[in-house]
């Protein structure tokens, strides 16, 4: 009789977790059958999923034999599976889309979200059937610091070294295999430069155990380890090297792990050989482990509000000191990041502003934004720029204007420091450059925690409506990307940290304390009579009115 036959006979207990493979039954496991036995889902489609990921072992007597009898040593929870079968995927795309060839760069896939989730426990166990599975793999498991390794891996390794046929060497921190060749190598990377100890292998499998707490540099240069000769044809045939890693939002590196991984966009500039298909995101929650004690939830909810946010909700648009509550998404739909409909046909009847940033070493940035006739504010387009000439932006801003089919460009508002507070000062400053080039700056109040309540309130809800003032096209990627990550400065709770990259923030304000503000005090109008003369003025006051009115 098969296990998924024998649940039928056998007494069970039911989880309150749903599986997220058919998402319709409730996981179980049995009780009374010797040995550890998993919450699993035992619909058919699922239960044959799940042992495709599982390891199970023969037992043996004290002479060595074995018994006939197979013990479970590791069941996937129904999201890791999600999360192998997408891993595996993605490797398999790529080697699918180039065939034959030699160069099969490694797929990267992070497993992240909620604590609790049971990452740290499936990754090991993901990586122990991997060396069960494929002759002399060569993996690399990290953890930032020494303490944190011993404490999650390097000890539940030693336990578990006999159950799965494997042989722990602690002075080599080694998880070996003898019977594939296959080994895990435990590590850690308290600094920076410790890094450069991983730089001179090849790995088959790399897994970053809380990924965040790692710098974007060091990680990235121990990720391009990832490679497999084509002399491994199991692991060839198999997609090749890949790059796993298991985080919770928050810590030093999440605003990076969240570009690479979550949102799949990153500055060009800095990264230009950035590929997205070869990154993917598996998320998880609490609710998907079957294993927590029940009281866990009760203590993540005596947290402070943002560490409930990235350790219950899993939301990664949660942190520290964050300055503004910008969200893309909100219940899955979109919120600040949003297509309104605005196109160059609609935009004649609208009031369009432009606000600029400079930048030469850094870089700098204009928005476009338009008022909307219900008062909301949209900022239909950016232009991110970096080491150009003013001649070069105006002219470049001054094209954007005539691809929206715009009858003359905008007035710009930008730093007071572009143009001279004085006439007759010797000398052309970058304001007068561009002025003389056809893009019209002008000055406004640079005033930064007066600009930053503009910013705020532009970012607040309507209550007429329910949705936010101030809306963001999907196109203007720069800003949509940066907005989330402002933190408070040190000094000022009021300002933002000047050292970040706030450049196309630093526009926003521009813009917002240019005049392009939400009407966010509607006037109530009084009923009038049709065709009188007040109707006429009520109507004059309210309707959008065209270039010759």
């Amino acid at each position: 009789m098969s296990e998924r036959e024998r649940v039928d006979i056998a007494s069970t207990e039911t989880s309150h977790v749903v599986c997220c493979l058919c998402g319709v039954s409730r996981l179980k496991r049995m009780r009374g059958v010797g040995g550890w036995t998993p919450w699993m889902c035992w619909e058919e489609g699922c239960f044959g999923r799940t042992m495709a990921w599982a390891i199970r072992r023969s037992v043996t007597d004290r002479r060595g034999r074995e018994t006939g009898e197979r013990v479970w040593v590791f069941a996937p929870v129904a999201k890791q599976v999600v999360f192998l079968e997408r891993a595996r995927a993605l490797r398999r795309a790529w080697a699918g889309a180039h065939p034959g060839s030699a160069e099969r760069p490694a797929t990267r896939i992070l497993y992240g979200g909620s604590a609790g989730a049971s990452k740290s426990h499936g990754l090991r166990h993901a990586l122990y059937r991997e060396c069960l599975s494929h002759r002399d793999l060569t993996c690399l498991m990290l953890r930032r610091t020494y303490k944190q390794l011993k404490d999650t891996h390097l000890r539940q390794m030693v336990r578990e070294q006999h159950r799965i046929g494997a042989q722990f060497v602690a002075s080599e921190m080694e998880m070996r295999f003898p019977a594939t060749g296959a080994v895990i190598v435990a590590g850690h990377c308290e600094s920076d430069a410790d890094a450069e100890q991983y730089l001179s292998t090849d790995y088959d499998r790399i897994v970053f155990d809380e990924l965040v707490t790692f710098n974007a540099e060091p990680a990235q240069e121990i990720m391009s380890r990832a490679r497999t000769p084509m002399t491994k044809e199991s692991v060839w045939a198999d997609g090749g090297a890949q790059v796993w890693a298991g985080s919770n939002p928050g810590g030093r590196g999440a605003a990076w792990v969240k570009e690479f991984f979550v949102d799949r966009e990153v500055d060009r500039e800095k990264y230009p050989g950035y590929l997205a298909e070869l990154y993917d995101f598996v998320p998880a929650n609490l609710d998907d482990n079957p294993y927590l004690d029940p009281g866990y939830r009760r203590s993540l909810m005596q947290l402070s509000t943002v560490r409930q946010r990235q350790l219950l909700d899993g939301d990664w648009n949660a942190f520290a000191g964050q300055f503004f509550d910008f969200q893309a998404t909100r219940a899955g739909a979109p919120w600040h990041v949003a297509d309104v409909g605005v196109t160059a046909s609609t935009l004649s009847n609208l009031r369009v502003g432009l606000a600029l940033d400079w930048g030469n070493s850094s870089p700098g940035c204009v928005l476009f934004g338009c008022a909307l006739p219900d008062g909301h504010v949209h900022i239909f387009d950016e232009y991110k720029f970096q080491r150009q000439s003013a001649k070069e932006v105006a002219e470049a801003v001054r094209a954007r204007c005539e691809a929206w089919k715009l009858t003359r460009v905008p007035s710009c508002a930008c730093d007071p420091s572009l143009l001279p507070a004085k006439t007759g000062e010797r000398g052309e400053w970058i304001g007068q450059t561009l002025i003389r080039h056809g893009l019209p700056v002008m000055r406004v109040s640079n005033e930064r925690v007066s600009g930053w309540q503009r910013v705020h309130e532009a970012l607040a809800v309507d209550a007429g409506t329910g949705t936010p003032w101030l809306t963001v096209h999907p196109r203007c990627r720069y800003l949509a990307r940066t907005v989330p990550l402002m933190v408070q400065a040190d000094t000022n709770p009021e300002d933002v940290d000047s050292n970040s990259d706030d450049h196309a923030c630093d526009a926003l304000r521009y813009l917002l304390m240019g005049g392009l503000r939400p009407a966010m005090a509607r006037a109530i109008l009084p009923p009038v009579e049709p065709y009188s003369l007040a109707w006429y003025r009520q109507r004059f006051r309210t309707q959008p009115r065209g270039v010759l009115a």
